[in-house]
């Protein structure tokens, strides 16, 4: 007998149809618990190696210099310091944000 008074198997269909959404909702968050619990299991197999791999570059023996006709070459020392420079506004006073020194 249920809580509404119905009794038989009208009642126990009844009872059933009210398990059905908790049971599939349970279900589907196991298995989303599961294929999360493999998944790490994988990415913590992927990270040993790749820790592994680290180690074994960083501790290894070292690797062979490059020939020095692969060095990069730079023509000039002009060419050298062009490429370490860093472009500056002549006009910083006027730029936008700019909160100079008071003039007087």
């Amino acid at each position: 007998m249920l809580g509404n008074g119905a009794s038989g198997p009208a009642a126990t269909a009844q009872s059933l149809r009210r398990l059905i959404v908790p049971a599939l909702a349970a279900t589907m968050g196991v298995a989303v618990l599961v294929s999360l619990g493999t998944w790490q299991l994988q990415r913590r197999a992927w990270k040993l190696d790749l820790i592994e791999k680290i180690e074994a570059r960083a501790y290894g023996t070292p690797g062979a210099i490059l020939p020095e006709a692969e060095w990069p070459r730079w023509s000039s020392e002009e060419e050298l310091r062009a490429s370490r420079s860093a472009m500056v506004r002549r006009d910083a006073e006027q730029a936008p944000g700019f909160a100079g020194r008071a003039r007087g």
